[in-house]
């Protein structure tokens, strides 16, 4: 295993050069600043680090790849990147293009382009996000700040998703395995499509996380547990939301949860899923349109004042 070093007076000028010359197993590390349409090849078994702060991939023209800055697979960790403007023709272009295996992104931000995260199918593979914020990605309804297809674990840590726009969601998983913990995944100003989108099921825990649903939505559902005809569903699955806080300021409307699954919504003939939920905190929705579907609920707290969003950055 070598370590690689970019940046003025380094061994390489542009991460696309180190990228180049890596082996798998190396570590490539950034130096801070920003790197202006630097797209490296396809990225299998490396880890790229800024140093000293973020090394910032900054797009003003297509990636010659017609997809992501970063093309991942295999075992890939990026840590301290950010990543903004990426644009392709089909509208997909990515801060990060999954296509398999083991991707870990820690303290990255990716922002303003037209998808943050989009992963293609690997039912044995995960994707680990710690301590990011993923914002302000999307610019029609195919586009999303986080878009995870069928990948076998998906992990958000401490992160901070928020802000879409143009109709899409803020995170969606059809996956197998997802749990998110101690993160924010929020509308704020922008009417986004879901706040956090599980049309495939699958095992899913949401623990101490806040969910807001902005005025302007143009979907009434916060959490969307419900199937989808164009994916299987998976089982067994389970669906536990534990110490989280929903906040609905988008108005009478809005339903917190969709677990509306089942034999009668082509579930695939299984039976439906009960919900768990545990010590949740609601603000702006009645327990009426807290959930719709089969529940098991214990410790839920209505609360009469809006609480207030954390804005700042998750590594702040």
């Amino acid at each position: 295993m070598a370590t690689l070093s970019v940046g003025s007076g380094q061994q390489y000028a542009t991460i696309s050069a180190a990228v180049a010359a890596a082996h798998s197993g190396d570590v490539i590390q950034v130096q801070a600043g920003t790197y202006m349409n630097d797209f490296p090849p396809n990225v299998s078994n490396l880890t790229i680090e800024g140093v000293g702060g973020f090394a910032h991939i900054s797009a003003a023209t297509y990636p010659p790849n017609g997809k992501a800055v970063f093309v991942t697979s295999g075992n890939v960790t990026l840590q301290n990147i950010e990543v903004s403007g990426v644009a392709v023709a089909d509208k997909n272009g990515a801060a990060v293009r999954y296509q398999g295996g083991n991707l870990t992104l820690n303290n990255v931000f990716f922002h303003d382009n037209q998808e943050g995260i989009l992963a293609g199918d690997d039912p044995n593979g995960s994707i680990s996000i710690n301590s990011s914020e993923i914002a302000n990605n999307g610019n029609d309804y195919l586009e999303h700040n986080v878009y995870v297809n069928n990948v076998g674990t998906t992990t958000v840590t401490n992160s901070y998703i928020h802000d879409v726009t143009g109709d899409g969601s803020e995170f969606r998983s059809r996956g197998a395995n997802t749990t998110i913990i101690n993160s924010r995944i929020v509308s704020g100003s922008h009417a986004d499509n879901y706040t956090v989108d599980l049309p495939a099921g699958g095992n899913v825990l949401l623990q101490n996380d806040v969910f807001e649903k902005a005025a302007g939505a143009t979907n009434p559902y916060m959490i969307h547990y419900s199937p989808d005809q164009q994916v299987p569903w998976h089982g067994p699955s389970a669906l536990k939301i534990i110490g989280s806080t929903f906040i609905n300021d988008a108005g009478p409307s809005a339903v917190g949860i969709d677990n509306l699954n089942g034999p009668a919504y082509q579930n695939g003939g299984t039976a439906p899923v009960t919900a768990e939920l545990t010590n949740n905190r609601v603000y702006g929705l009645s327990a009426s349109h807290l959930i719709y579907g089969q529940v098991n609920q214990s410790g839920t707290t209505y609360l009469t004042s809006r609480p207030t969003i954390g804005t700042y950055h998750p590594w702040g």
